[in-house]
């Protein structure tokens, strides 16, 4: 469904139920990526990488207004997910947000910013911590839902196949 509105979704991609605003065509996941129920506001560009992990309750906003401006003037700037991220359960990603390759956004935490690769972020506003996350990521996302490895016949997660 997402394709007939021109959203760009690649293969092996799981996507929940979840709550679209704005127009489909600005959303592009990329292969082997994890979507649980989460809300999308696309009033610009949400680009997912690949093997990412977004879990149940995120909201990624890429609009809000201008507080400067009399009108309410609305602001749009678009969200990018690097490859094997994981954005945990509530998370919020404002407009602008760049989340690296590997990194880690925690549960509840609200990023407008840039979280660098393999860097753990926490907190409103979100703080990066100074432990990192392993360099050396290889595993599959959606091989971990049910529905995949009944449909795929794969038992287990072997993330070499």
């Amino acid at each position: 469904m997402l394709r007939l509105h021109g959203a760009t979704i690649g293969t092996a991609v799981f996507i929940g139920p979840c709550k679209y605003n704005g127009r489909k065509s600005y959303l592009k996941v990329s292969d082997n990526s994890f979507i649980g129920r989460i809300t999308l506001h696309l009033h610009d560009r949400i680009d997912i990488g690949r093997n990412v992990v977004i879990n149940d309750g995120v909201v990624l906003f890429t609009a809000s207004h201008d507080i400067n401006s009399q009108v309410f003037r609305t602001t749009t700037a678009p969200i990018v997910v690097g490859d094997y991220a994981w954005i945990a359960s509530n998370a919020i990603l404002l407009p602008g947000a760049e989340i690296g390759t590997g990194a880690v956004i925690s549960a509840g935490a609200v990023v407008r910013g840039h979280v660098p690769d393999y860097r753990i972020a926490v907190g409103n506003p979100a703080a990066l911590l100074e432990r990192k996350r392993t360099p050396d990521l290889n595993y599959n996302p959606a091989r971990l839902v049910a529905a995949f490895e009944a449909w795929l016949g794969i038992k287990g997660i072997d993330s070499s196949k």
